[in-house]
């Protein structure tokens, strides 16, 4: 495994089992992502709460990296069953909460793929820092010094697989969402070990 991987993959382990309070904390389905930092899920069912990723704040409409981060962030939530871990309630009326999807921290997520700073108004939290020093470092993203350079590298791209067809997409893909769609990568040579090939239109082969 990459070694930024292995990094990655032990700040979002961490970040589960760190002892932050949470008021609140349940299941509901992505339905809508407005931009990197703020989705729209439905809970019980029927009704609709908007998010506040807690912790971290993305790029605004317009600025750059805008796009990515937020297709990023719905690559990750969009139409899955995510788990709302709350904390407050903004001056938007929006849920300040994290969200965790198939194990994943998504403020945490983000920061690691260069995606948003932390949040340093509200936020200290020791294990946001170092994911997004991790980036900077890395020179990932927001942090590459290139606002043209606009996708993501390689390594952090995410895969989604068909468990049916067993036909893995990347992230930005049009399939990458589709309803059998619900197994997770790290990366194309994961998806290929676990036996699933990938699709002409969206991978390199």
């Amino acid at each position: 495994m990459h070694a930024f991987h292995r990094f990655s993959a032990f700040l979002c382990a961490q970040i589960l089992f760190s002892s932050f309070a949470f008021a609140e904390e349940f299941a509901a389905r992505c339905v809508d992502v407005a931009d990197g930092d703020t989705i729209t899920v439905l809970q019980d069912g029927f009704e609709k709460v908007e998010i506040r990723l807690e912790g971290v704040d993305c790029p605004e409409k317009g600025d750059d990296w805008w796009e990515t981060a937020k297709s990023y962030t719905a690559a990750l939530v969009l139409d899955r069953l995510v788990i709302v871990r709350t904390k407050e309630t903004d001056r938007h009326q929006r849920i300040v909460s994290r969200i965790v999807t198939d194990g994943l921290d998504v403020s945490t997520a983000l920061l690691l793929a260069g995606l948003c700073r932390v949040y340093r108004e509200f936020t200290d939290d020791p294990l946001l820092l170092r994911a997004e020093e991790a980036a900077r470092s890395a020179g990932i993203g927001i942090w590459s010094g290139d606002a043209k350079a606009r996708s993501l590298p390689a390594q952090l791209r995410l895969y989604h697989g068909n468990r049916e067809s067993k036909i893995f997409h990347a992230s930005g893909c049009r399939y990458y969402n589709c309803k059998n769609c619900t197994v997770m990568f790290d990366s194309a040579g994961a998806a290929r070990a676990a036996g699933f090939k990938a699709h002409e239109e969206c991978v390199e082969q």
